[in-house]
């Protein structure tokens, strides 16, 4: 994969730009982006192929073209974060929903065994002589 335009920000990071004229990257060069973590776009200069003025598509380049992202490393981790983040969530919500429920089903075993001895005591002043 040879890419039209490598920027190399001041981090370190790279990001791929890709210039379609003709046609748009293949699936095999987005695999290969994806696969390799790497960040690219493609800008859409196709209305711009058959222009002689070099400023136009200069401005074009820069800002006015059509672009799309073909890849984002980061929105992908941020992706993979935000996944774990819920699946914990949800983990976490079940367990919290099991604790309640157990704390429910305990507290009615203590409602029913206060039935069970005031109905026992009942009984027991009903059957004694008075």
């Amino acid at each position: 994969m040879v890419p039209d335009v490598i920027l190399l920000m001041a981090d370190g990071t790279q990001l791929i730009v890709e210039v379609r004229v003709t046609h748009a990257c293949d699936e095999a060069k987005l695999a290969k982006l994806e696969q390799e973590g790497l960040s690219a776009i493609e800008i859409d200069l196709r209305r711009y192929r058959t222009s002689a003025d070099r400023q136009e598509i200069e401005c074009a380049l820069l800002s006015g073209a059509p672009r799309e992202w073909l890849n984002n490393a980061k929105q992908e981790k941020f992706d993979e974060q935000f996944r774990n983040w819920l699946v914990a969530k949800a983990e976490r919500e079940a367990s919290e929903a099991q604790e309640r429920a157990r704390r429910a089903a305990r507290a009615e075993e203590q409602r029913a065994m206060r039935r069970k001895r005031g109905l026992r005591a009942a009984l027991r002043r009903a059957r004694s002589p008075g």
